[in-house]
């Protein structure tokens, strides 16, 4: 399933309708301690997987950004923790075994105010839950500005700048099908952190960023010029915490691409999601 078979808008209608029609399944991956990995211990990852009629099991890869840039990742999260809760209940009533089991959410769930309520509903009706997840959704929600600065001691040509994001951010987008992204370089829906020190996006003689050309990932965003002249330049975009945890910073990287023995990296940093 790709976007040389058909258009995005027919591929998010199919995948609508199939989320009634049970051509998504679900998957468990074990979690286990690495100082005991034969350990019983009863906890999960459940995995979404889509079954299409001609190119057969997909992953998550396949058809989530068609979901998301459509606005319907909230479908899709509620299918996973509605089918998730029935199917692993029975499993547990049937062994008699405590499980637990964790599910990746969309941010659009993360911020949901009705999405706590939901899974308690799917629980039970546990008031208790859909409180202690509302306190996580307010957390966990929570909108950061990403400050990168660049330094270059002469005249670069071809030059990326590529800054991987730790595993409990995502960068922010517009939902929809616009491909523009809540960045202050080129939309803004909201309000957003703002950072004291930029008043503009003045560099040398002329106005606008320094950048030609910019890619927002999921897990990285890229800026690329062909042309730098020495001096210091400044990137920005607006990320939103989606997981609570301790993650990983990777260096941000810049590099002349055709001369990949040119490059500067930062350091690694930890960040904190409560």
């Amino acid at each position: 399933m790709t976007e040389s078979s058909f258009d995005r808008e027919a591929a998010a209608a199919y995948l609508t309708s199939a989320l009634t029609r049970e051509r998504f399944l679900l998957y468990c991956q074990p979690i286990v301690q690495v100082d005991e990995p034969h350990a019983d211990q009863g906890f999960f990852e459940v995995l979404v997987r889509f079954r299409d009629e001609e190119e057969g099991l997909l992953p998550p890869g396949s058809f989530i950004p068609v979901l998301r840039d459509a606005g319907l990742m909230p479908l899709l999260d509620r299918w996973v923790v509605s089918t998730a809760i029935r199917k692993l209940r029975g499993v547990a009533q049937g062994s008699g075994i405590a499980l637990r089991f964790s599910i990746n959410l969309s941010a659009e769930a993360l911020v949901d105010a009705t999405f706590p309520e939901f899974v308690a509903a799917e629980l039970g009706g546990r008031t208790e839950l859909a409180q202690r997840l509302m306190r996580l959704a307010d957390q966990a929600g929570a909108r950061v500005r990403v400050h990168l600065t660049m330094v270059a001691d002469n005249r670069r040509y071809h030059v990326a700048l590529v800054d991987p994001l730790p595993a409990g951010l995502e960068i922010l987008l517009l939902p929809a099908r616009s491909r523009k992204a809540i960045n202050p370089d080129l939309a803004v829906s909201g309000s957003l952190p703002q950072d004291p020190a930029v008043t503009g996006y003045r560099y040398g003689w002329w106005w606008g960023p320094w950048y030609e050309h910019q890619n927002l990932r999921d897990e990285r965003a890229e800026a690329f010029t062909s042309l730098l002249w020495d001096g210091g330049y400044q990137y920005s975009y607006t990320a939103r915490a989606t997981t609570p945890g301790t993650f990983v910073v990777p260096p941000a990287k810049a590099e002349e691409m055709y001369s990949p023995e040119v490059f500067g990296r930062s350091s690694s940093d930890v960040v904190y999601i409560q």
